[in-house]
């Protein structure tokens, strides 16, 4: 994959409505360090009706891409079975109709690139992004911890805060050394 135009794919049940409302595509499991180089989110439909209580009315046929977003940052929203999960944030998005885009891959989250995604019907290069709504959620185009912006820096806890956040581990796992 190049360094700049990463993609993922993600298999999700959520309608576009509820993308646009939260702000980005939740709610992954992930590495962060991972999505370093992701640029893109391309969305493909999980018609299961096992999801029509909770999700509701999803129009799009089973395994379509729907809905590309341009990922600002992402966050962590919950941890279910030891498993930290995500929210991916979308900064603008696109709207998009591809039958068949995902074939019959299992992970329900699979990274690829803009190359690939243009061999399988989807030229990203050529999408029309509107900007995103501002979220009911309050997490919208959110991408890192806000830094402080004053001559007297920060001290170590929040630094430790901010780190924490970024690389998607625990406060005590950082450890900072100062040396000089």
């Amino acid at each position: 994959m190049k360094m700049h135009d990463g993609a993922l794919i993600v298999f999700t049940a959520k309608t576009v409505d509820a993308i646009l409302e939260a702000g980005g595509t939740q709610s992954w499991v992930l590495n962060p360090s991972s999505m370093n180089h992701v640029k893109y989110v391309v969305c493909t439909r999980n018609a299961d009706r096992k999801y029509d209580e909770e999700c509701g009315v999803r129009p799009e046929p089973h395994r379509s891409a729907f809905l590309v977003g341009k990922v600002s940052g992402i966050r962590k929203v919950d941890n279910r079975n030891d498993r930290d999960r995500y929210i991916i944030l979308f900064s603008e998005y696109a709207e998009v109709s591809i039958p068949e885009f995902r074939g019959m891959e299992r992970n329900p989250v699979t990274y690829s690139d803009t190359s690939a995604m243009k061999s399988m019907g989807l030229d990203i290069a050529k999408l029309v992004f509107k900007p995103m709504p501002k979220s009911t959620e309050g997490l919208a185009n959110v991408s890192e911890p806000e830094a402080k912006n004053n001559d007297a820096g920060f001290n170590i806890a929040e630094a430790k805060k901010g780190l924490a956040i970024y690389f998607g581990v625990p406060v005590e796992s950082i450890q900072i050394t100062i040396s000089g």
